[in-house]
């Protein structure tokens, strides 16, 4: 019989599986997500708890976890509703956002750089202005997160249409990019394209749960990875959303964004 101190530890054995690491944390979080938000003032701060649970628990497998809402403007804080009209102005949009022009807003975030724990010191993806198909689609992240997760872009060019399409098990969706070097969507562009920053934190796989509320708001978040996940795993950590809107419904109801 071989002692247990002199047993060795196989290389793919589970203690150095990363996707077991990770369902082990999800697991734990979900189990304990609703005590983790309750008591949140705004949707915003239960966003930002969130991000911080996932990379704490995560650790060292995760760089950045962001959670963003998609919101009309007219919710936004001046500060955000300013940032995503310049976005607009600076991809040569000339006319003041429409009131229920939806944005795409950061509430919260996490990660290993200072400056990626506060989502006002976003210098770049603050807030996002959804103006229409052919401006979400030059950003080949967002357009395949937004796809992903059921948002209908079509919808964004007539307003008869609603924003989300009925997915198995309601409203909810998967992001997946299993290797963020090198994937490309249909048009044979980089899915993650700063790969600057894909190259300076070691990111791997990039995967994201979203879904709508029933009044229509959006939830998504969205983790970037230093190890390569299953989509097995990204679809566990998909069920967190769905504790995550229970636990937020009621701010949302009551229009407790920021």
């Amino acid at each position: 019989m071989v002692e247990e101190s002199k047993r060795k530890v196989s290389p793919t054995s589970d203690a150095h599986n990363p996707d077991i690491a990770a369902l082990s944390a999800l697991n734990t979080l979900r189990s304990e997500l609703g005590s983790v938000l309750d008591g949140s003032s705004s949707l915003a701060v239960a966003a930002q708890r969130f991000a911080e649970q996932l990379l704490q628990r995560l650790g060292k497998q995760m760089a950045l976890v962001r959670v963003y809402a998609a919101l009309p403007s007219e919710l936004l804080p001046p500060r955000d509703r300013a940032f995503a009209a310049s976005v607009a102005a600076s991809r040569g949009r000339t006319t003041a956002l429409a009131a229920q022009t939806p944005v795409l807003s950061l509430l919260g975030t996490a990660g290993e750089r200072a400056e990626w724990n506060d989502r006002l010191s976003s210098e770049r993806h603050l807030a996002i202005p959804l103006l229409n198909a052919e401006f979400v689609d030059a950003i080949p992240m967002v357009a395949r997160l937004l796809a992903e997760i059921g948002f209908d872009l079509s919808g964004l060019d007539d307003e008869s249409k609603p924003l989300a399409r009925p997915l198995m098990g309601g409203f909810n969706g998967l992001f997946y990019v299993p290797d963020a070097r090198s994937e490309r969507d249909d048009k044979g562009r980089l899915v993650i394209p700063d790969q600057s920053f894909v190259a300076a934190h070691s990111i791997r796989t990039v995967f994201g749960m979203g879904g709508s509320y029933l009044g229509g708001a959006w939830i998504t978040a969205i983790l970037f990875a230093r190890e390569t996940l299953a989509r097995s795993t990204a679809e566990r950590g998909a069920l967190l959303i769905s504790r995550f809107k229970m636990s937020t419904n009621d701010l949302v109801s009551e229009r407790k964004f920021f």
